[in-house]
């Protein structure tokens, strides 16, 4: 479905965007000068996006630009994300319903929503993420954040916490979803049942194109 920007959206981008083009005209460029335009033009995009989503009460959102490699097999997938998982885990065992995809390394912007210190569920998580459009992430993506963001617990300043993979998979008759956790300088993949995933250490993960 195509995105429509609300009437407030629209007004705070055409803002942003004559910010812009002073600032091009002050340095001498144009408004198709991409050397100095496309960091902005950047800038303006994220900035735009985290001012129109509302994290839960008392929860938390942080976005994050990360590359993914979606045709990577599956246990070198696990092995970069969580160096730590050890070889019996149940997520070394799901990679059958996730196949690799394309031939190349793509860079994906990930939203993380945390319901806080009173944490949520799933269905809340879902349902959240539903009302501003953004779509569900395969585990390649939070793969792809344990891998590149190896002390994101530190900059949240948590001691443990753990990114959801919110495309969910059956194993022995359970609804599941894949993670990657962080823990001093652990980190490792698992598989959880949707039921036990939504306490205060976990930042469900869903991607805004």
């Amino acid at each position: 479905m195509l995105y429509q920007p609300t009437a407030e959206q629209v007004k705070e981008f055409t803002r942003k965007a004559r910010k812009v083009e002073r600032m091009l005209q002050s340095k001498g460029g144009s408004l198709v000068d991409p050397t100095l335009a496309i960091g902005k033009v950047d800038e303006i995009i994220i900035s735009t996006t985290v001012a129109e989503l509302v994290p839960p009460d008392g929860g938390r959102i942080h976005i994050v630009r990360v590359p993914v490699r979606l045709n990577r097999e599956w246990q070198e997938a696990i092995n970069a994300a969580g160096p730590d998982t050890p070889g019996n885990y149940n997520v070394r065992k799901v990679g059958d319903q996730y196949p690799p995809k394309g031939n190349e390394v793509v860079e994906v912007e990930i939203v993380l929503m945390n319901f806080g210190p009173n944490g949520g569920n799933w269905d809340k998580a879902i349902a959240w993420a539903n009302q501003y459009r953004l779509k569900r992430t395969n585990p390649r993506h939070a793969f792809g954040i344990g891998e590149h963001k190896p002390e994101l617990h530190r900059e949240f300043k948590m001691g443990y916490m753990y990114a959801v993979a919110t495309e969910e998979c059956a194993f022995e008759g359970d609804r599941n979803a894949c993670d990657v956790w962080w823990s001093r300088s652990m980190r490792e993949c698992s598989l959880d049942r949707v039921e036990d995933c939504g306490d205060s250490a976990a930042w469900f993960t869903f991607l805004r194109e």
